[in-house]
């Protein structure tokens, strides 16, 4: 790994604008905002570092092994949040950005494309609903302190009355200027910019920034050992705030899944689990990767030593079924009246799809009449761990992990329900004292007054649940998988 001559942000974006420049499949999604793409161009038309990059030299016999992607240029909150697999000629390399993927991508964005998110209070499904945006520079007013005149506005509300000064300059536009000090005369007279002393500093200063200052400093790998690149990957990135352990995770399950696109299965089944068959959920890849690991039967947390190579196998043996179990338990939470305004723990549904797992249902469980009452006691376990409030808070794996343990420690899982209270007293060795607190935890709601099956996660004293809830081990089960 060596430190690169640095480049300017016109050439650095040029190469991603030819595809030179690329991001592996084990890079995270795109998740930074309008503010903070704002604040970056901001930070470079006052000279301030941006950080250092981190590149990937991949040969053409290296590159023809794995998945890259292309950086996003349009941005869509609903309709295009994620970017497209690029293509990789054969006998051909590429470069890879390991480090830096966000700014790169933010600057992209700022200067030759747009930004759509949804407006507050509007409707997901609304036509008006996310307004396409560009970067602007306000070239006539003058700037806070803390800002030089930069915002997101979409093109018809920076046009200018007519006849007046158009004082919106759209940041892209920069790179269409053919010189410094000419060009921009030109164009603030083409403008009708008064005060043209100061429009010409602030347009100079964006000039200056994106076409001839050389702020972009990066290390470049040749390494082409993947293993190697993943763990400098791993890291870089673990350091920083905004990447978690979820990205890390399938970040691990890109680089070793063997048949399957770890990247592309996480995305597409967010994405149907979310808004398929009439469903308006908000699930996140990480309530997908913790359901993952649960039935896989590995530890569930999110844990880069968790993230081995024998851990990802089982993840990837297992996904058809993990699969089948979320989509069906995402609709058993729409039959039951839910969706992402009044589900308010979304990680509710991580034991619903572990139970439709291990009792292997289909499709046909979801609506035939000898399971009513089993979907029925399953609703009533639901709304009551909604309701009562701290359940599915702070120490969510605990509480995974022992609800796991339970069904797992159960022989069968029909007669009667597990989610019945005669089949949680017997596995979980609860007194007949102590039935009350864990069966009848009782809401000021008349609709919820039925008796709470199954409710491992309703016991408010924790001193008291871990005494009164260890479980046995089944003799038939034997050491945790991946342990």
């Amino acid at each position: 790994m060596s430190f690169q001559t640095p480049r300017s942000i016109e050439e650095m974006l040029t190469a991603i604008y030819k595809r030179e420049y690329l991001m592996p499949a084990i890079q995270r999604e795109f998740v930074w905002g309008a503010d903070k793409i704002t604040k970056l161009v901001d930070s470079l038309m006052r000279g301030y570092p941006v950080g250092s990059f981190l590149l990937w030299d991949v040969k053409p016999e290296t590159a023809q092994s794995y998945t890259f992607y292309e950086f996003l240029t349009h941005y869509h909150e609903r309709d295009k949040p994620y970017a497209d697999k690029a293509t990789v000629q054969a006998g051909s390399g590429t470069t890879a950005v390991l480090d830096g993927q966000q700014r790169l991508t933010s600057l992209n964005i700022a200067l030759y494309g747009s930004f759509a998110e949804k407006k507050k209070y509007a409707w997901w499904n609304s036509a008006d609903a996310f307004p396409v945006k560009r970067l602007y520079l306000n070239l006539a007013d003058p700037a806070d302190d803390e800002e030089l005149g930069l915002k997101y506005d979409t093109d018809q509300e920076a046009t200018a009355e007519e006849g007046g000064e158009e004082k919106w300059f759209r940041v892209g536009a920069v790179l269409g200027l053919a010189d410094a000090a000419p060009a921009i005369m030109t164009e603030l007279a083409r403008r009708k910019i008064s005060g043209p002393t100061e429009a010409f500093q602030r347009l100079y200063d964006l000039f200056q920034a994106i076409r001839l200052l050389k702020p972009m400093n990066y290390f470049l790998v040749t390494d082409q050992d993947a293993d190697k690149v993943l763990e400098i990957f791993v890291r870089v990135n673990s350091g920083g705030t905004t990447l978690s352990y979820s990205d890390l995770l399938l970040s691990m399950a890109t680089n070793q899944w063997r048949d399957l696109d770890a990247r592309e299965e996480v995305r597409s089944l967010v994405s149907e689990i979310n808004s398929f068959a009439g469903r308006q959920f908000a699930f996140s890849k990480d309530v997908v990767l913790k359901t993952a690991l649960t039935i896989a039967d590995v530890d569930l947390r999110f844990k880069v030593t968790n993230s081995t190579q024998a851990n990802m196998a089982k993840v990837e043996e297992d996904w058809q079924q993990i699969k089948g179990a979320l989509l069906r338990a995402a609709t058993l939470l729409q039959q039951f009246g839910h969706n992402k305004q009044n589900l308010t723990a979304n990680s509710v549904i991580v034991p619903l799809a572990y139970y439709l797992h291990l009792r292997g249902a289909t499709d046909s469980y979801l609506d035939s009449t000898s399971n009513a009452a089993d979907r029925l006691a399953i609703q009533h376990w639901v709304t009551r761990s909604l309701i009562k409030r701290g359940i599915w808070g702070s120490g969510l794996d605990t509480l995974l992990t022992r609800i796991r343990d339970v069904f797992e420690g159960m022989q069968a899982l029909t007669s009667p329900s597990p989610w019945s209270r005669r089949r949680w007293r017997a596995r979980a060795r609860v007194s007949r004292s102590t039935t009350p607190r864990l069966m009848n935890c009782s809401t000021s709601s008349t609709a919820v007054k039925e008796p709470f099956r199954f409710c491992p996660c309703c016991i408010p004293d924790s001193t008291w649940a871990r005494s009164s809830m260890k479980t046995t081990s089944s003799p038939n089960r034997g050491s945790r998988r991946g342990s």
